[in-house]
């Protein structure tokens, strides 16, 4: 009798991880479809991410009265490391445009992407004019 509640409690436990351990990897923290908890983590590095890199940008126009050709002019002037994306170690986009800039990275959240200040819906995009 003791040993058939011990591999009850286990079979419970084991359960439970399982359950808890799929929910936390692949599905929105609200229950609902949409990105993992760990991808939507990812989404907000990556959005801080681009906002530093546009507070750098900022800081090195203002003293140059141009944007750089490339990201890494930032270091270390005006960034100690330029960031790359937190889960595929990807460089994030940037080109200058006529206006200034358009910096760029692609998230999970595919509504974030659709509601951004970029006319891509494919990509997260941070515009200077």
């Amino acid at each position: 009798m003791k040993l058939i509640s011990i591999l009850l409690a286990v079979v419970i436990l084991a359960s439970a991880t399982i359950y808890g351990t799929k929910t936390y990897f692949s599905s929105s923290s609200d229950g609902k479809d949409g990105p993992s908890v760990i991808s939507q983590a990812y989404d907000v590095q990556r959005i801080t991410d681009l906002q530093a890199l546009e507070t750098s940008l900022a800081n090195f126009y203002s003293t140059s009265y141009n944007y750089p050709d490339a990201l890494e002019e930032l270091e270390p002037d005006y960034a100690s490391t330029v960031p790359s994306d937190p889960e595929t170690f990807d460089d994030y986009g940037y080109e200058q445009t006529d206006s200034g800039y358009r910096l760029y990275c692609k998230l999970s959240d595919k509504e974030k992407m659709k509601n951004d200040e970029g006319n891509d819906p494919n990509y997260y995009e941070l515009i200077s004019e």
